[in-house]
């Protein structure tokens, strides 16, 4: 399989190792530990001076991670990560490599199975004394409808597997997760304890207004953690609230709520933290966003108590690029009534948005930074790879959906080859209410892959299309 390296800023990597997810992330790198907020807002932790380069091949998925750290001032190559996959595109094995001295040593692997689209499962090895040893061994089953119904975790002891860890699922008529039951297994028992489970509650939009989970078996079932969710008109989740069951009442832990702008950015966050039944001003973020919906800054404040003021704590900028993808964000802290400068992020991008390098600086010796980074980047990212063209394969044109890609207005639509090279372009495109597909020309462009990228009032997203 034919490996591509774009390179932005003067950073060149030479490897001849073969070939991770979709852009411009992996799974591992993103932590979504929040059910609702996540899907508006990724939540991303660097560790302090680390880079990042990133490598595509030709479909568009990540085939290599080269990792660095800052030593004395300079980046250093300490890890790399190769990502292979089969016809259907769909990651078949993970290996992480690092650098010990001046040579590449095996450090994990993870192979993928899958049926029907589905992941049916993974194993992880470690490398030790020479040799792969197997860690974990993880499998999946699934309803007609796609959705999980078993998930089931074993673990290599000695020389066998062992259950370790199983959870089952159902789903409500909706076909939404109505019920999540955890087990694990007792070996000198050879049974299987069911340890707690997690019930589900919705509103007639499908939106989840309450999540339950139970624990104390041997007792009798009682639910001990709440989670309650608020919507406004429009659907929007406007606050969250997570309480502990105390035998007598709920306690409140932590809330948050949310307001939103007409363009559904989130422009405040208020966190609350709970006393008994009352809540008190913990932190509130501020966000400002630019002309195409893209965060440019966040203010964090703190509240303090003694005269009832929200003070600075801590300041973002973002920027972006010229075609809008997240490209760098600096981060101050307020220190005796200024800010003092506490560390950068950047990412760099291909012409097509693929995430090229990624790094972090802390400006400060024993930190580490984390933040947030805006949903409607990670939404733009993850339509690049669905932009809807067909027939694909195509021989002299093609057709390009437009809903939901356009509003009304006009596009610029720009075909290149996998060197990066304009070979078409079509401007200045109007399109009406009724519009529902643009015609493409491909007579006269060669055979192969080609890249689509739409640029509107939507911003600019991309897709692939093979002409034979």
């Amino acid at each position: 399989m034919k490996t591509k390296l774009i390179i932005f800023s003067m950073l060149i990597f030479n490897s001849n190792l073969l070939l991770s997810q979709q852009i411009p992330f992996s799974n591992s790198e993103i932590n979504n530990t929040d059910l609702f907020i996540d899907s508006v807002i990724i939540r991303y932790s660097l560790h302090k001076d680390q880079q990042w380069i990133f490598e595509y091949n030709e479909f568009g998925n990540i085939s290599g991670k080269i990792i660095k750290v800052l030593d004395n001032g300079v980046f250093r190559t300490s890890g790399y990560n190769i990502y292979q996959y089969n016809q259907e595109q769909q990651m078949i094995e993970e290996l992480r490599l690092h650098l010990n001295d001046t040579i590449w040593e095996n450090s994990f692997r993870t192979t993928y199975e899958y049926h029907d689209g589905n992941r049916t499962r993974y194993t992880t090895q470690w490398w030790y004394e020479g040799d792969w040893v197997y860690l974990y061994d993880n499998h999946y089953t699934y309803d007609e409808n796609a959705n999980l119904v078993l998930y089931e975790q074993l673990g290599f002891h000695v020389d066998h597997w062992e259950y370790m860890h199983k959870e089952d699922y159902s789903y409500n008529s909706m076909n939404l997760l109505d019920s999540l039951n955890n087990y694990y297994y007792i070996e000198e028992d050879s049974v299987w304890r069911h340890n707690n489970y997690e019930k589900y509650h919705y509103d007639e939009n499908a939106n989840m207004t309450e999540k339950l989970k139970y624990s104390s078996p041997d007792s009798g079932w009682k639910a001990f953690v709440k989670r309650k969710y608020d919507y406004d008109s429009s659907d929007q989740l406007i606050s969250e609230k997570y309480l502990h069951n105390s035998d007598t009442m709920w306690i409140n832990i932590n809330r948050r709520d949310y307001e939103y702008d007409g363009s559904g950015n989130i422009i405040t966050m208020l966190k609350f933290l709970g006393e008994d039944t009352l809540w008190h001003y913990g932190m509130k973020y501020e966000m400002n966003y630019d002309e195409f919906n893209n965060k440019s800054s966040e203010y964090r404040y703190v509240f303090d108590n003694s005269d009832s003021s929200w003070n600075y704590e801590h300041f973002n900028d973002y920027y972006h690029d010229y075609v809008n993808n997240f490209s760098s964000v600096s981060s101050y802290l307020w220190d005796d009534g200024e800010w003092i400068s506490f560390s950068d992020f950047d990412l760099n991008f291909n012409l097509f948005g693929y995430l090229i390098v990624q790094h972090a600086i802390a400006h400060y010796a024993e930190c580490n930074y984390s933040g947030l980074l805006a949903g409607n980047y990670m939404e733009k990212a993850h339509q690049n790879s669905f932009l809807k063209l067909y027939p694909n394969p195509a021989q002299n044109h093609a057709y390009l959906n437009l809903n939901p890609v356009v509003s009304n207005g006009r596009i610029l639509i720009e075909l290149f080859d996998l060197q990066g090279r304009r070979i078409k372009q079509i401007q200045n495109v109007k399109i009406s209410p009724n519009s529902e597909e643009i015609k493409i020309d491909l007579s006269g462009l060669n055979s192969g892959v080609i890249l689509v990228r739409l640029v509107s009032d939507q911003g600019v997203q991309q897709g692939k299309l093979v002409k034979y």
